[in-house]
């Protein structure tokens, strides 16, 4: 319950009084994860550096 309002944990519908189901999260949407670049050598979002910051 958030603010006065039910949701089902499995999939963030609001429940209650009146059904309404969730729209999609920011992270869900087409194209959000292209701001954040994954780089595959260091499984991560970092790109591979050395020490000396080159």
């Amino acid at each position: 319950m958030i603010n006065g309002r039910l949701y089902d944990t499995d999939t963030m519908d609001e429940i209650g009084n009146t059904t309404k189901k969730r729209t999609k999260f920011y992270w869900e949407l087409d194209g959000s994860g292209l701001a954040y670049p994954f780089h595959q050598e260091t499984n991560g979002f970092m790109g591979v550096r050395c020490a000396c910051g080159l």
